[in-house]
């Protein structure tokens, strides 16, 4: 229990001094496995400060129940290469989360984000994710899922809210 205790700290920890979402050569959850959220299509913009990207727009993907996501307008603090995603919704329990492939050059890469993500109609919130620290092994996924599920219990599991409206 001690040791559950000292790493959920140390994840928090993690987060609060980088500040910035993390990445993982892994996805929270399989590629198209739930439908599209059709209010997510179209472009978004926050007037938040602080944050790495103030608009950005989904279009439908090329794949089943995945969206394209282009970053249109980035701030100084954006950390990747490229503007450029491939983006689909998984949940844990009936949480929503939006879960980024990085692509540069056309490519996807084996680079991924995840967000918690609450969208309906015209509104939406994302929050940075308490990043787990899993075990390699077999199922990365599944281990990273069952980590995630185990931190949203905290109060700290959610951090750097920002609000979205649709144009």
């Amino acid at each position: 229990m001690k040791f559950l205790a000292s790493l959920s700290i140390l994840a928090v920890c993690s987060v609060l001094l980088t500040g910035c979402p993390m990445t993982t050569s892994y996805p929270l959850g399989k590629k198209g496995e739930f439908k599209l959220n059709p209010d997510l299509l179209g472009v978004w913009v926050t007037y938040a400060t602080d944050v790495e990207a103030n608009s950005v727009e989904f279009t439908k993907g090329t794949e089943a129940n995945t969206y394209n996501l282009t970053v249109l307008e980035k701030d100084l603090k954006f950390m990747t290469d490229g503007p450029k995603y491939i983006a689909w919704i998984t949940k844990l329990k009936s949480t929503s989360f939006l879960v980024l492939q990085k692509v540069t050059d056309g490519v996807p890469e084996e680079s991924y984000y995840a967000y918690h993500l609450s969208a309906k109609k015209k509104k939406a919130t994302t929050h940075d994710i308490l990043f787990p620290l899993t075990n390699s092994g077999a199922d990365e996924i599944q281990s990273y899922r069952d980590g995630v599920q185990g931190l949203m219990k905290f109060d700290q599991f959610l951090s750097n809210r920002i609000d979205w409206v649709k144009k």
